[in-house]
């Protein structure tokens, strides 16, 4: 596979190179050749030079005859034809005997070739992305290949092997295995049987083949090469026989599982992953420009290399805390992505997995990670703010290289010695870094502004980043283990002089109390403010809470809240709304706005903690949920209407069979609790960013499964908070 698709940097290289005209030693009726100089009185058929490209029907000739001597043509040189959008036919002779790699590739109105008799060797993609080749014959005389029974294919005799096919190929039954790139980019191929016979189909065998609309693997398959069916953007359906020991489709899920080990290895745009799926395999999905939104089930701990790439469809995708490795280039060219959830699991970006999404605006790395790879984030072109954390111990060549909208990047790095780098990583090819702006750790604008690394890449350093605090964490990296002992010990030891750090019970000195207070930490973890709650088995890892703030079960409706205020009341009006005034008689905001025309702009998109009903009543570990929460609730729950102790409600049952309760207990407006018990409202902390004066909810009903929503700001809804995953 590596071949065809991993080639984004090769021809990011290519576009810096000169251009190099095809060569050749003479031209005799239309068709050029080169001298084989270990093969006297040889020649093979080279390159046209690309203002004379071939067009139309070409016939190789036996022999040729320049300047005084007659020549034997042997070969069709690699990459001959490569490219001559006006051939139409090519037909060898007999004294060929070699077809040169991709010799008749890329040529998009080539209808038909003939390949004759003397042919004992054909290269790999010799035809690779001929969308329109319908006629492929061989000499019935040729003894190493064949086109038995009109298949239009090239089959090797000896071995039952097809290693070329076209969009009209019907594969013959005594066939046993499809070559490495058989059908590879055949664009005009729409439907193929393959036969009983076969029990291995090859690497790429039917890349790019993006006509394609369903397959259907036999029982008798026992291998199946690495993107076999990669780039096949038009596949709606795709499934394995029931009775195939080695792969199977489980579930009508539309993919190709590899049975023993849990490995999805390749899909559709309609793929249902399902919980059993451990690994999603090398090039899985490549190519499926039809694939809008994947959440990846829990169950899944690693994804493959170039598993997503040139997914240009793809906008959004959310990693499980389950996943700890993910391969290169594996969301490359994805160029509809415009956000991604990262697990905190994950402790390397790899090579290139963002190369080129020039959509993708958000992305949060976890504070787990300590490297990022080469060209992670190359030429992404929409990002316009990156928090590095402290973590990060190793930063690639060229990771955020041509990101043009990069605006602002908060380092949470505390110590640069400990910083390894590979080659510059925020260059920009115009080298105007005037509106970009570097955000440090207070008192670190001078190490930042001296490191080489850093400085001659943002117009300015600002120090108004504040470090994470943990209490205990005496060491900086975020946790409290017996490393904070030790450096409290040192401390002491050596008089190093007074530390806030180390002084974790704030009386001002670093003592024994202080080795005391990290122990009684580490032996006695903080809890969630005693709230229960239940692991739906989501791919965030997102966990949710049993009750509603202000219930003390989950069919209690508990209080009510407007959005962005963190008490119940008596009446829910505009007029009473925390964040109102009345401009001419239209609702405006003085507190989250993205829109003049709707009030104050701060451009407050999700609420504070401190306006967060959740955190305020329960503590700063429970949040009210995102949109994309929600989103991500309803995408992967079962839902049913049940009723518990008489109240109504929506049961949503997680992928891991664990269950949530959503009391259908209506909402306020003004003094008056309206629909309760056939519907039920739930805030989400996010803003509708279009019209300020709404924010986005979960919506349910009794009688249809409503999801999101988004309504006024000031009506009374009930909260579920929810919390991050258990460390």
């Amino acid at each position: 596979m590596r071949s065809i698709i991993k080639t984004a940097l090769l021809l990011l290289l290519a576009l810096l190179l000169p251009a190099v005209a095809a060569a050749y030693d003479f031209e005799v009726d239309g068709i050029y050749y080169n001298y084989r100089n270990s093969f006297a009185g040889t020649v093979e058929v080279a390159e046209s030079p690309s203002s004379n490209k071939y067009a139309g029907d070409v016939t190789i000739p036996d022999t040729v005859a320049y300047n005084g001597s007659t020549y034997t043509v042997k070969v069709i040189g690699s990459w001959a034809f490569s490219g001559c959008n006006g051939l139409t036919s090519v037909a060898t002779g007999d004294s060929v005997t070699m077809i040169g790699i991709q010799a008749l590739a890329h040529c998009d109105n080539l209808t038909s070739v003939s390949i004759g008799s003397a042919v004992i060797s054909i290269g790999n993609n010799a035809f690779m992305s001929c969308p329109r080749l319908s006629r492929l014959v061989v000499a019935s005389d040729n003894t190493r290949f064949d086109s038995r029974d009109d298949c239009n294919a090239v089959i090797v005799t000896a071995s039952n092997i097809l290693v070329v096919g076209c969009q009209s190929t019907v594969i013959p039954r005594s066939v046993t295995a499809i070559r490495y790139g058989a059908f590879s980019g055949c664009s005009g191929l729409t439907s193929i049987n393959i036969p009983s016979s076969v029990t291995a189909i090859g690497m790429e065998a039917f890349a790019g083949c993006s006509g394609l609309t369903s397959i259907n693997i036999p029982s008798s398959v026992a291998s199946i090469g690495v993107g076999a069916f990669s780039g096949c953007s038009g596949l709606m359906w795709l499934a394995v026989s029931n009775n195939n020991t080695t792969y199977d489709s489980r579930g009508g899920c539309n993919a190709i599982i590899e049975t023993a080990t849990n490995t999805l290895i390749a899909g559709c745009q309609n793929t249902g992953i399902f919980g059993s799926v451990t690994a999603i395999g090398d090039y899985a999905f490549a190519g499926q420009s039809g694939l809008t939104r994947i959440i990846i089930p829990a169950s899944v701990t690693s994804i493959g290399e170039y598993a997503f790439h040139d997914c240009s469809g793809l906008t959004s995708v959310i990693i499980p805390a389950s996943v700890t490795s993910i391969g290169e280039y594996a969301f490359s060219r994805c160029s509809g992505l415009t956000s991604a959830t990262l697990p905190d699991t994950l402790t390397t970006i790899p090579t290139g997995m963002f190369l080129m999404c020039s959509g993708l605006t958000d992305v949060a790395i976890p504070r787990s990670v300590t490297a990022i790879g080469a060209y992670a984030f190359n030429d992404c072109s929409g990002l316009t703010s990156v928090t590095i954390p402290a973590s990060v111990t190793s930063i690639g060549k060229w990771a955020f290289r041509q990101c043009s909208g990069l605006a602002d990047v908060y380092s949470y790095i505390p110590d640069l010695s400990r910083v390894t780098w590979a080659g510059p990583a925020f260059n920009l090819s115009d080298k105007d870094y005037s509106g970009r702006t570097l955000h440090v750790l207070q008192g670190m604008a001078e190490a930042y502004g001296a490191d080489a690394q850093w400085y001659p890449y943002f117009g300015q350093i600002v120090d108004d980043v504040t470090p994470d605090v943990v209490p205990g964490d005496v060491n900086g990296d975020l946790e409290v283990t017996i490393a904070d002992v030790n450096v409290v010990i040192d401390n002491i030891l050596h008089g190093n002089g007074y530390s806030a750090a180390a002084d974790v019970n704030g009386d001002r000195e670093v003592t024994i109390a202080d080795i005391n207070a990290i122990i009684d930490i580490i032996l006695h973890p903080a809890t969630a403010e005693e709230h229960e709650w239940v692991d739906l088995g989501l791919p965030s890892g997102t966990l949710w809470a049993t009750c509603n703030v202000g219930a003390n079960s989950p069919e209690e409706s508990g209080d009510y809240f407007a959005w962005g205020e963190t008490e119940p009341k008596e009446s829910y009006t505009w007029e009473t709304y925390k964040w109102f005034y009345d401009r001419n008689g239209w609702p405006c905001c003085t507190k989250y706005c993205t829109n003049e025309l709707d009030g104050t702009v701060d451009n407050k998109t999700e609420l504070d903690p401190e306006d967060d009903a959740a955190s305020v009543n329960w503590g700063p570990s429970w949040r009210m949920p995102s949109q994309r929460q929600i989103f991500e609730l309803c995408d992967q729950c079962i839902r049913e209407v049940t009723t518990i102790n008489g109240v109504q409600g929506i049961r949503f049952i997680g992928p891991n069979g664990n269950m949530m309760f959503l009391p259908l207990a209506g909402y306020y407006n003004k003094d008056t609790l309206n629909t309760a018990g056939t519907q039920g409202y739930y805030w989400t902390r996010s803003l509708l960013e279009s019209l300020s004066s709404n924010a986005h909810d979960l919506s349910l009903s009794r009688y249809f499964f409503e999801t999101w929503d988004y309504h006024d700001r000031y009506l009374g809804y009930m909260v579920r908070p929810v919390r991050a995953p258990q460390q």
